[in-house]
């Protein structure tokens, strides 16, 4: 297990690798918080993507507009300043 404070990885150029960039941090040995840079995400798209890729149904959504969600035991927040990652508490 790696520990840290927060991780912030530089904004990705496209939603296609943006989605690529959430699925790989998901599937990271680490405790703590990882930021990716940017908005303008749209988390539906990664919400299906994660469906698709995890080969799950539904994810549970903590909020109506689904900006916050938990999927592998970590909690994913879609903000204006970015897009954080962190262990599900």
């Amino acid at each position: 297990m790696f520990w840290v404070r927060m991780l912030v990885l530089s904004c990705p150029s496209n939603q296609d690798r943006f989605n690529a960039a959430i699925f790989e941090v998901l599937n990271l040995n680490i405790h703590g918080t990882v930021c990716i840079l940017g908005n303008g995400w749209d988390c539906y798209i990664t919400l299906g993507y994660l469906e698709q890729r995890l080969k799950q149904t539904v994810i549970a959504t903590h909020c109506v507009d689904g900006s916050e969600f938990s999927v592998c035991g970590k909690v994913i927040s879609f903000t204006d300043d970015g897009v954080f990652i962190s262990m599900d508490t």
